[in-house]
Order: C-alpha cells, then structure tokens, then sequence
C-alpha cells in the first residue's frame, strides 16, 4: 500500500491510504480511505487510469459531488514511478480541476508500507481503572486501524453481520455508524488485542449481537439474521435474544 501524505495549505496533516491493487488496472471507481489529522476517516472516490509507469487518479467528473461532500479538493493526483512495473515509491504530482497547467509536484509525498494488512498491530486493552466503578478501556486505535485494515483488504466496510455498507447509506458520516467487536469478550481480563481478534459490525447489529444468550459468535449470528430477515422479533423467537417488554 502507498500512503500519500499532504502537506500543503488546507490539505496539510491528511493521508490517502491506497492499497496495492488500485494501481493494477485501469479502472472507472476507485474507493480508498482518507485520514484526517484528527483520525476520523472518510472515504474519497475516483477514477484510475494506469499507463506504464503513470497512474492518474480523477476526483472530478462523476466523482466530484461524492468528494465534494466529504470536503475534499477536487482534480487529478498523479503517481509517476521510476519504471513501467511501477514499483517502489513514486513521485506525487497534482493538478486543480479545469487547470490546463501541466500536474506540479511537491503538494505530498509518498511512502511505501509493505505490510498496510498487519494482523500483529496490537493494543493493550482490559486494564482495570478506578473511577466511580471499574471501567474497562477500550482502544480507540484498534478501530481505526481495523477499519483501514478492511478498506485494504475488500475495499469498502460492511457489517460483518447484516452486510450493511453505511457509507454507501449515510456518505460522508457513514463509518461512524460501525462498531468493533470482540470476538473475545474484553471483560475476561486484560490482554492484547490484535485485528485479527476484532469483527466490524454496524451498532444495530452490535447491541444486538450482545442480548444473544448464550452470546453467539458473529458467523453465527449473520445466519440468525439472515434465517429471521433481522428482525429482533425473530431473534427473540429463537430463544436466543431476551426482549424486554414495557
């Protein structure tokens, strides 16, 4: 994966994580996540067209209103590599919407990660904390970096439960609505986490997924959704959800 990192002007403290197979094939609609300075990701979408050693990546045309919503800069980045099997770190040139001028370098630069998919990225979590009561922590991180993770790997997010894809539902705010679960549960004790150990579910399927009793494991659980169409009713038919009645 290539990770292009901004820095001028308004764009300065963003990175685009690429993953290794946009750059393949010419393609009419490309989606790789953004990063903000802040951590928030986005998704931007584009055209890539691949010659020899030029791939040109297009946020205009029938892009623009989808990038202009996430409030991105709308035009053409362009990687050049060294050769025509386009390997190792290329140089980042852009060019502006309707600017005839020919792409200019120095905006960003690139870097190469040869291992964006690291199933050994891990953070302690569990650690017990006085507060009022005994809290669990929870790392922030971990979601973010599983969220890259499935944007490298498939190209976009769904719930690993119902299959929803939020930000083709709600835009720009659409990963905000995705949950990690712990296919472990944390409360047994502290331990590290790694990705691999984490399951993306939507936040309907999350709450849920934890009235199971006993809790069931999310591959299971996505055949109780789709046995029940997703219907708590359903679920609760099953025995397996307690619905609490007013």
């Amino acid at each position: 994966m290539i990770i292009v990192k901004w820095l001028e002007g308004d764009s300065q403290g963003y990175n685009d994580h690429l993953p290794d197979n946009c750059m393949r094939v010419t393609s009419a609609l490309v989606e790789h996540a953004v990063v903000g300075p802040k951590g928030w990701i986005r998704i931007g979408r584009c055209s890539v067209t691949v010659d020899r050693k030029l791939v040109t990546f297009d946020y205009s045309g029938e892009h623009k209103a989808w990038n202009t919503a996430q409030d991105f800069y709308i035009g053409q980045m362009r990687f050049e590599f060294a050769n025509a099997r386009r390997t190792g770190v290329p140089l980042v040139l852009w060019k502006d919407d309707g600017e005839h001028e020919d792409f200019q370098p120095g905006f960003a630069v690139a870097e190469l990660c040869e291992d964006p998919v690291d199933e050994l990225k891990s953070a302690p979590e569990g650690d017990a904390q006085f507060k009022a009561h005994v809290q669990r922590e929870r790392s922030a991180a971990l979601r973010e970096e599983k969220l890259l993770n499935e944007l490298a790997t498939k190209g976009a997010v769904r719930c690993e439960a119902c299959s929803a894809d939020l930000v083709a539902q709600y835009g720009k705010h659409g990963l905000a609505g995705y949950e990690v679960h712990h296919r472990k549960p944390i409360a047994d004790g502290s331990r590290e986490t790694y990705l691999k150990d984490l399951a993306v579910l939507c936040a309907n399927c999350h709450r849920v997924l934890h009235r199971t009793k006993p809790i069931q494991g999310v591959h299971n659980f996505a055949k109780l959704i789709r046995r029940h169409q997703g219907s708590v009713r359903g679920l609760a038919k099953s025995g397996l959800v307690r619905v609490k009645r007013c």
